[in-house]
């Protein structure tokens, strides 16, 4: 939820964090970084996103995902090997980074992620959530090329929100 606020901030201004929370009907509330919060309220503080920038919550998402890696990688990023390239990190997401986000917050549910190493230059992430948050893995994905100044192009084979029983997302590295 901090995360969020400062995305609001950064992308719309100061004053838009009040104005959503305001408009989700969460004005009272005050997030605090070691804390974990109902999913409720961070799915209403999107919907009012959306209603007042006229933005689709997959556009909003995803470039929540993509603002979300720097700060991320300053807490999670000394479980990746330093060798590693932005495929090698997202190949082992759930193995490195979900593994320490569970055991530092107990409270914390990442969702579990399948990933597969199609090729050398191809990750295939299978996500599966009653979230539905698959915008925001992309973004996440899209994030982790920035971080690491590679040129990566990101897609969908399936998605849960045309039916499907989990998110099969790709990354592919380009030259």
């Amino acid at each position: 939820m901090v995360q969020f606020e400062a995305f609001v901030q950064k992308r719309f201004g100061a004053e838009a964090w009040r104005a959503l929370c305001l408009e989700a009907q969460l004005s009272d509330r005050i997030y605090l970084p070691i804390s974990v919060y109902p999913d409720a309220e961070i799915f209403a503080l999107v919907d009012a996103a959306v209603e007042t920038t006229r933005k689709p919550a997959a556009e909003l998402l995803g470039q929540f995902g993509e603002f979300l890696i720097p700060p991320l990688m300053d807490i999670y990023g000394n479980a990746r090997m330093k060798s590693w390239q932005a495929l090698d990190l997202l190949e082992n997401t759930e193995t490195t980074i979900h593994r320490v986000v569970r055991a530092r917050e107990p409270d914390a549910t990442p969702p579990p992620l399948d990933c597969e190493r199609v090729s050398e230059t191809e990750v295939a992430i299978t996500y599966r959530s009653s979230r539905g948050l698959c915008a925001l893995a992309q973004g996440l994905v899209r994030g982790v090329a920035t971080f690491y100044g590679e040129r990566i192009e990101v897609g969908e084979s399936s998605c849960m929100h045309e039916g499907a029983d989990s998110c099969r997302i790709w990354a592919r590295k380009r030259d």
